[in-house]
């Protein structure tokens, strides 16, 4: 004879988490990445010789391609090298820190990638406001009919422009959210770990052999 085990299935209803900050901080710096994409794809196509519908008098005077090539080229590295920064307040960047590094550069590394990020984001912030006064100097369509290339080309731009506006909350998050979670860790008794020696074991007595 056989019976069922009493067990009945009830029902669970699953509650929403709360995001956590750390989530939205890695979404300001991964879009701060790819906000910085597009202009230098951009910068890049030209001087390898797709012209994306430039204007030949403004390649000649760029001297696209040719001279002004590693110009372009150099210019675009820097900025991709500066994107990828971004990604660290994505990280405990403590990770990064090598073993050889002092104690101090691995308690001190959030604030240093923190600020190294408001820093970043201040001078990019000049960099945008320089380009936005110069820009018949910046945009290689001025005084042509803007077409879908010019549009691509205003687009590509105005997506660097958002570059430093998702750089300073990163910034800023990163440095609030770690700068709590070092304080928890240091007053946390059970994280402190105490290394104790063990004492040493004493020596084993000789066996005495029954004559």
């Amino acid at each position: 004879m056989t019976t069922a085990h009493p067990m009945a299935a009830a029902p669970t209803a699953r509650r929403r988490r709360p995001r956590s900050p750390r989530t939205w901080i890695r979404v300001c710096a991964w879009s701060a990445f790819l906000a910085a994409l597009p202009t230098a794809v951009w910068r890049i196509l030209p001087g390898l010789g797709l012209p994306l519908g430039t204007p030949g008098e403004w390649r000649a005077e760029q001297h696209l391609p040719g001279a002004g090539t590693w110009y372009v080229l150099g210019l675009s590295a820097v900025q991709l090298v500066a994107a990828t920064c971004c990604l660290a307040l994505a990280i405990d960047v403590r990770r990064l820190v090598p073993r050889w590094a002092p104690a101090w550069g691995r308690r001190r590394a959030a604030q240093i990638a923190g600020g190294a990020g408001l820093a970043g984001a201040a001078l990019l912030g000049v960099v945008v406001a320089m380009s936005i006064m110069a820009w018949d100097k910046v945009d290689p369509f001025a005084g042509q009919d803007h077409d879908a290339w010019a549009r691509l080309c205003l687009g590509c731009y105005l997506s660097a422009a958002l570059w430093p506006v998702l750089l300073i909350p990163a910034a800023i998050g990163y440095l609030v959210v770690r700068g709590r979670l070092d304080g928890a860790m240091r007053h946390t008794p059970g994280r402190q770990v105490e290394v104790v020696a063990r004492p040493p074991r004493p020596p084993k007595r000789p066996r005495d052999d029954a004559l």
